[in-house]
């Protein structure tokens, strides 16, 4: 499966997926500034879609 998903971002000239390319902190940014009123829902949704290259 892994190399399946290697092959496929060689392909699409996006590198492989690792723990450290996960934008966990930049999701916990967005989570609180949402919180706060500061993002909608929807903002946040297409920002962390942004962020997971989804």
């Amino acid at each position: 499966m892994l190399l399946k998903r290697k092959r496929l971002h060689k392909k699409l000239s996006l590198p492989p997926p690792t723990t450290s390319s996960i934008p966990t902190d930049g999701l916990i940014k967005l989570k609180e500034i949402m919180n706060v009123g500061i993002l909608t829902q929807e903002e946040f949704d297409a920002k962390k879609k942004q962020l997971l290259r989804i």
